[in-house]
């Protein structure tokens, strides 16, 4: 990968196991927050791929900014994510892996909003 790549990823991961810890001591707002940082840095990995024209990794990182977005009780960025990408060229099980988290979307919107 570039250097700036790579930097990216570095980031994430640190961000990623941050939020891991954070969660697994039962500090559920900063494990929130961290999720949500690493789903905003993914999507600079995304980003970055796409422009270097390295779509299925992109797409990898798009669909962990979306899960990542998830853990962070953000349903909607994952959803707006998630739309993004079933705009794109998609294998089957590329398209089924999307709807499933569309899935989890819809089903944590539901929640949300009966609460």
């Amino acid at each position: 990968y570039h250097p700036m790549i790579q930097k990216l990823i570095v980031q994430k991961s640190n961000l990623l196991l941050q939020a891991r810890f954070s969660q697994s001591s039962g500090e559920q707002a900063d494990a929130q927050a961290l999720f949500e940082e690493t789903a905003k840095k993914e999507e600079e990995i995304a980003h970055a791929l796409d422009f270097l024209g390295d779509a299925e990794n992109a797409l990898i990182s798009w669909a962990r900014g979306a899960s990542c977005y998830l853990k962070a009780s953000k349903p909607v960025s994952a959803q707006k994510l998630l739309k993004q990408l079933m705009e794109r060229p998609l294998t089957a099980a590329w398209k089924r892996e999307i709807e499933k988290l569309q899935e989890e979307c819809q089903n944590r919107l539901k929640v949300s909003s009966e609460q």
